[in-house]
């Protein structure tokens, strides 16, 4: 199977992705029209697939898991946040 990697920045698709073992390789968060976005990047084999199926509106997924999912990675999300607010608020030039 080949491995590839998507980058995504919708919570429902990232979560779709990682019930199908794709794994969460990074996070970079940016501001994108004045609002901080996070963009999730996953690894994993067949993710061309799984996303024709997520916007094909065909995948399912147990209801639990999902739940599940979509807190783990809002948790990854805020994390990802604070560190990207923290190192706003760092004087450049100044030593930590």
């Amino acid at each position: 199977m080949e491995t590839n990697t998507i980058h995504v920045t919708d919570l429902y698709e990232s979560c779709y992705f990682y019930l199908n073992g794709a794994e969460i390789t990074q996070i970079t968060c940016e501001k994108v029209n004045g609002k901080l976005t996070c963009k999730i990047t996953f690894t994993g084999s067949n993710l061309a697939h799984l996303q024709y199926k997520y916007y094909s509106n065909e995948c399912l997924v147990n209801l639990y898991s999902f739940r599940r999912a979509f807190q783990q990675i809002t948790s990854y999300l805020n994390e990802a946040k604070k560190k990207y607010k923290q190192q706003q608020t760092i004087p450049s030039g100044g030593a930590a």
